[in-house]
């Protein structure tokens, strides 16, 4: 009786399976899909500089594509970095509150196919006012001279991506989000935590020469639901918030070697079960490599006009 029982029980794993991949599901069969138990919302957090790897994932870490040298960044440590930790609510934030009435984001589903479209200017919040200010307390600790102006970026991603056997690297940038800002590893050009190190706005973005961006989200993650969509990396994976139903907070320790997870998700306007990045407090904040197939590659970056922001080099 209980071979039998068995037998019907894999069956019908087995249908569930197929009819699952069926309905558009992204998820692997291989990844954990019960929710982690979370931690309580840091306030010390561990510092990232030059956690990096180059032949192969690693929790924690970024695997980067290249290591290059000439970097620019903050001048200055500022005063919330204490040895190998750091604190968020001591950082200074670049002062402003500016608006942005002519940002821009459309997503539409076509079949396979998810087109996403933007200006990268924010379309739901304010920013810092830049180059930063003389007058500003962010000027002694970081110089930035980018300005933020619209650049017109368009890309298609699969709307049902599927993992790599091997995860792949990543060259700087790794996604949009939902509100038309692009979102940048965890690193500033000198391979250092970038939301450490670099000055932000309020809503932790800045500029570089070719856009406005993001290397995390600490300022507005806290109520954002591991459930949520907030956007999408260039393999077609969606991005979630870290907030657990039992209110704490997903972090590094409770994801994969890139930073993601299987859970259900509101995806499309449907709950499903699907892989995706998870937004957290402590690096590498996002996307630490590709889970999928990266269909942005440098090539198309510069085909939009963004030579710069795949050299890190010039990366802020």
């Amino acid at each position: 009786m209980h071979s039998i029982a068995s037998f019907f029980i894999a069956l019908w794993l087995g249908t569930a399976s197929l009819f699952g991949a069926h309905s558009g599901a992204v998820a692997d069969a291989s990844t954990k899909t019960i929710l982690p138990t979370g931690s309580a919302w840091l306030t010390t957090l561990p510092l990232g500089d030059n956690k990096y790897v180059t032949d192969q994932p690693k929790k924690g870490y970024i695997y980067v594509c290249h290591v290059q040298s000439g970097g620019q960044g903050a001048r200055v440590n500022g005063p919330w970095i204490h040895g190998q930790t750091w604190n968020p609510s001591e950082k200074v934030h670049v002062q402003g509150s500016v608006n942005w009435p002519n940002a821009t984001y459309v997503m539409k589903l076509t079949g396979s196919t998810r087109s996403i479209s933007s200006n990268d200017l924010p379309t739901d919040q304010t920013t810092g006012i830049f180059p930063i200010q003389a007058n500003d307390p962010a000027a002694q600790y970081d110089r930035n001279p980018g300005s933020i102006t619209a650049h017109p970026y368009a890309f298609s991603l699969p709307a049902y991506p599927t993992a790599l056997a091997t995860p792949g690297c990543i060259y700087g940038e790794v996604g949009i989000m939902n509100n038309g800002v692009l979102l940048f590893d965890g690193f500033d050009a000198l391979y250092r935590d970038a939301l450490a190190h670099e000055l932000q706005d309020a809503h932790d973005g800045h500029p570089n020469d070719e856009g406005y961006h993001k290397h995390g989200f600490i300022s507005d993650i806290k109520h954002v639901s591991v459930s949520t969509v907030v956007g999408f990396a260039f393999d077609g994976y969606p991005i979630t918030g870290p907030l657990l139903p039992s209110g704490k907070y997903l972090t590094t320790n409770d994801l994969d070697v890139c930073h993601g997870m299987t859970s259900t998700i509101t995806l499309d306007g449907k709950s499903q079960q699907s892989y995706h990045y998870v937004l957290t407090q402590d690096f590498p904040y996002s996307v630490s490599c590709f889970h999928g197939k990266n269909l942005v590659t440098p090539d198309k970056l510069r085909a939009q006009g963004l030579e710069t922001n795949s050299l890190r080099n010039t990366q802020r």
